[in-house]
């Protein structure tokens, strides 16, 4: 199967799921204190399906870059959640939550990222991809 929407890649739903999630939680979080970590978290949190999409109808090799900088936004994401639990802003639960989903994610993504890296040299440029 082959999507033509980057809506429907699963490595988009569960980036944008996390975002979803993570963003409210920043409400909670004394700005005043710990500005640095809610911008740090909510940029890294939007990052990833922000750049899935954006490399979603470029040229495999292109959107194969977009997918590596999406992961390393959710394993920045995964660092950002980790102190936010050290500081007490996310409950075990919380944090057991946002994580599983950053790893769901990333593993996904890096699956795309994979059958890119397996296309044949030269192949022309391709405009959807399967859901992996």
């Amino acid at each position: 199967m082959t999507v033509k929407d980057h809506r429907e890649l699963a490595c988009w739903q569960l980036s944008a799921q996390l975002r979803d999630e993570v963003i409210p939680i920043l409400d909670n979080i004394p700005f005043p204190k710990d500005l640095d970590l809610c911008r740090d978290l909510s940029r890294s949190a939007r990052s990833a399906p922000a750049n899935i999409a954006e490399g979603f109808g470029q040229s495999p090799r292109t959107f194969h870059r977009y997918l590596n900088i999406a992961k390393g936004s959710l394993r920045e994401s995964g660092e950002h959640l980790d102190e936010a639990l050290g500081r007490r802003y996310l409950t075990g639960e919380q944090h057991e939550r946002f994580t599983t989903l950053a790893r769901r994610a990333l593993k996904a993504t890096d699956r795309l990222a994979q059958y890119l890296d397996a296309l044949p040299p030269g192949r022309p440029r391709k405009r959807t991809w399967p859901n992996t």
